[in-house]
């Protein structure tokens, strides 16, 4: 567990567009190490955003959104197990991320 205080009993709590922008946090600081060409920091912000995911999958009730979710995780596993990095398709994993709902929708215009 990477996030040590952080379990499925807190993460319910909040709803989920609020789990999809933390999730999204996770991956902008993806993007700030990759423009410091740090891979190492883009590998973990990339374990923390899907242990997010994995706590995010397990309190979805709704069929579709889990099936939304777990399209995506594969995604972002993709670029996990890559080797070279890419700002532009961090960014791109991020905006697919946030158009979830309508609410973290409203996040992509302040996107670099």
């Amino acid at each position: 567990m990477l996030h040590k205080t952080l379990n499925i009993q807190k993460w319910i709590k909040f709803n989920f567009s609020q789990q999809i922008l933390m999730i999204a946090n996770e991956i902008n600081r993806a993007n700030n190490c990759c423009l410091n060409s740090d891979i190492r920091g883009v590998k973990r912000a990339y374990e923390r955003a899907l242990e997010l995911l994995w706590l995010t999958i397990e309190c979805t009730g709704e069929k579709n959104r889990r099936k939304e979710l777990l399209r995506w995780k594969e995604v972002l596993l993709t670029e996990y197990i890559e080797e070279n990095i890419s700002c532009e398709r961090n960014l791109i994993i991020m905006k697919n991320l946030l158009f979830f709902t309508p609410e973290t929708a409203r996040q992509i215009k302040y996107l670099i």
